[in-house]
């Protein structure tokens, strides 16, 4: 059973490090995805580290797991804010104010530079009471630092909850396991803290109670970071299930996408695609295709930016919109560049965006 719960950690990490790499070396790869592959190598590297730990037979392990700065808890905290942050405001970029949320990090690295220093031969005495005293109550600041950056992180979620982004679905998926985590961890925490009770429930149990369910949240990350970003599998269309949709069924869908971009305006979102679409609405991917290619006769590009064009026409006209230039509107309403804009507006309207405008305000001193 030892042999098997440790493989299973094992496993956590190197599914950690694939799936961190992965995002990192996508070619698309934007700084959300960027900060939540840190922070899922971040969380490997823990698992790693215990892993070494148990090693106790190779003094080459042993060794490896004293000096590597392999457990860096106070990191993650940081990450997963940044990580919600970025996603939900658009174009973030992390500054040099951002960089001080990982000050705390150093605490991580104490008890490493300790027992470097010990087989550089600096220090004399034997460290090692002295470093497994220091992860013992070290794990309390660790826990109150997680938990702090995911009460902060949820406050970004309800303050962004009457807004259009997109992401909200995905980051509570990615935020609410932490949340669990982080209720298992009090529990063990409570009772290793206590000298009597700690050697007999590393003997018991071990670390397992607390890195089983940290390989799992590795696993779920993974997950859904990989149903954020990779469009999902598209099986050939039946010839019986794509059109026998119910009407009712049918006004349903339609209202959910005109309510979705007509009230909650997701068209703003220069990210949205239809897998984001399809989490936001929490309706299959095949019936909202179905709806828009043959009951809308429209594609899902078209009709996201259908509402964009629209958004640009009502914004162009307004008097207080005249200091903006035309790629600023455009942006603001959801273009993600001035090409796709201008290739989009001349498609739907037969005019480029420039000769409307001009034709609005010729219209409006002739008023």
């Amino acid at each position: 059973m030892h042999h098997f719960l440790l493989t299973l950690v094992l496993l956590g990490a190197l599914q950690g490090f694939i799936c961190s790499g992965l995002l990192l070396l996508r070619q698309s790869s934007k700084l959300p995805e960027r900060l939540l592959a840190i922070l899922i190598f971040v969380i490997a590297l823990a698992n790693l580290n215990i892993f070494l730990w148990y090693q106790q037979l190779s003094s080459i392990w042993s060794t490896l797991g004293n000096i590597l700065p392999l457990l860096l808890f106070m990191a993650i905290g940081p990450l997963l804010f940044l990580y919600v942050r970025a996603s939900l405001q658009t174009g973030y970029k992390l500054t040099n104010k951002d960089w001080l949320h990982f000050a705390p990090v150093s605490l991580d690295v104490i008890p490493y530079l300790v027992a470097g220093f010990y087989y550089a031969g600096v220090f004399d005495k034997d460290v090692f009471i002295f470093v497994d005293t220091y992860h013992t109550y070290v794990d309390i600041p660790r826990w109150l630092s997680l938990t702090t950056y995911c009460l902060l992180s949820w406050k970004l979620i309800d303050n962004k909850k009457a807004s259009t982004n997109s992401n909200l679905p995905i980051i509570k998926q990615i935020l609410i396991p932490v949340f669990i985590f982080q209720i298992i961890w009090f529990i063990f925490l409570l009772v290793y803290i206590i000298p009597g009770y700690r050697e007999t429930l590393i003997r018991s149990v071990g670390w397992f109670p607390l890195y089983i369910p940290l390989s799992a949240l590795i696993y779920w990350t993974g997950f859904i970071s990989f149903k954020l970003i990779i469009p999902p599998f598209e099986k050939p269309k039946s010839l019986s299930s794509s059109n026998n949709l119910p009407d009712e069924k049918v006004n349903e869908v339609v209202q959910q996408l005109k309510q979705a971009m007509e009230n909650d305006q997701l068209y703003l979102d220069p990210d949205l695609n239809l897998n984001r679409l399809v989490d936001y609405c929490t309706v299959p991917q095949k019936i909202i295709s179905t709806v828009l290619n043959q009951h809308m006769n429209t594609s899902f590009n078209e009709f996201v930016n259908l509402y964009r064009v629209e958004a640009f026409k009502r914004k162009i006209k307004d008097p207080n919109m005249q200091r903006y230039t035309i790629k600023g509107i455009a942006l603001d309403c959801g273009f993600n560049s001035l090409a796709t804009f201008q290739r989009v507006f001349k498609q739907m309207t037969g005019q480029l965006p420039s000769a409307f405008r001009d034709t609005g305000s010729n219209n409006n001193r002739r008023e």
